[in-house]
């Protein structure tokens, strides 16, 4: 059953979060549409998201479990919102190592090593194509580690990404940003993943504190620290994503 979370005050106690609502649905049609298949509009718990966390590059020979593992702890303490809220709940779902998964028939597996730049409906085509479960899983969000290739660049960029992708999200997280390094690419990314784009601060340097979607990508000044969580239209925008996306997953 989906929920339509509307305030959410951490537990004094334990990492589950209760859920307050003084208002629900009033005066608001779009609201009342998203709600209306559910029993109730609010609920004691975030809504929980398994991940699938696969290494689709043999330039992570020596990642484990347990450093996959870490990056849902991290998405779990970081993809807040401004006041350090929560808005969802990640959970680990399942894993595979470069090892496990390099024998694929999937091209996704494939695409990484082929030293071709990024084309974005190339992946995300192949990430729908992809029918081997140790890659791609169509109950759960995708975060895929990799290794970026530009022309400029080469395997040297670190670009990473997040994609709706219809609803079956899914994240690429390259191999050196791994353990939340370089601009918080994990809640980034992830950020991509339920529905957002970048914000502009042209007064931003590396070292200034900015939202999380941040960014220099068709923007003037920096990315900076990507600190600040997110934006009351943000959180809008990731809950009704998030509602979306729970139905496509079947959760």
């Amino acid at each position: 059953m989906l929920y339509l979370l509307i305030s959410c005050t951490r537990s004094e106690d334990c990492a589950a979060y209760t859920v307050e609502c003084e208002v629900a649905c009033a005066s608001d049609p779009d609201c009342e549409a998203r709600c209306a298949d559910s029993e109730a509009v609010c609920t004691s718990t975030l809504l929980t998201f398994p991940v699938n966390l696969v290494v689709i590059t043999d330039a992570a020979p020596t990642a484990t479990e347990a450093q996959l593992r870490e990056e849902v702890h991290i998405l779990n303490e970081f993809f807040r919102q401004e006041d350090r809220d929560p808005l969802l709940h990640f959970q680990y779902g399942q894993h595979a190592l470069w090892s496990d998964v390099s024998g694929s028939s999937c091209d996704l597996v494939d695409m990484v090593g082929d030293a071709t730049a990024w084309v974005s409906d190339d992946w995300e085509d192949a990430v729908d194509a992809c029918t081997d479960t140790a890659v791609v899983s169509q109950s759960q969000i995708n975060l895929f580690v990799y290794d970026d290739y530009t022309d400029s660049d080469g395997y040297g960029s670190i670009t990473s990404r997040g994609r709706v992708n219809g609803n079956h999200p899914y994240v690429l997280i390259d191999v050196e940003r791994l353990d939340h390094t370089t601009q918080s690419p994990e809640e980034h990314e992830m950020g991509h993943a339920f529905g957002l784009g970048h914000e502009c601060d042209p007064t931003a340097t590396l070292s200034t504190s900015t939202n999380i979607m941040a960014s220099a990508t068709d923007c003037a000044g920096s990315g900076g620290l990507r600190d600040i969580g997110f934006d009351v239209g943000q959180v809008e925008t990731i809950f009704e994503t998030a509602l979306d996306s729970a139905v496509e997953l079947g959760l």
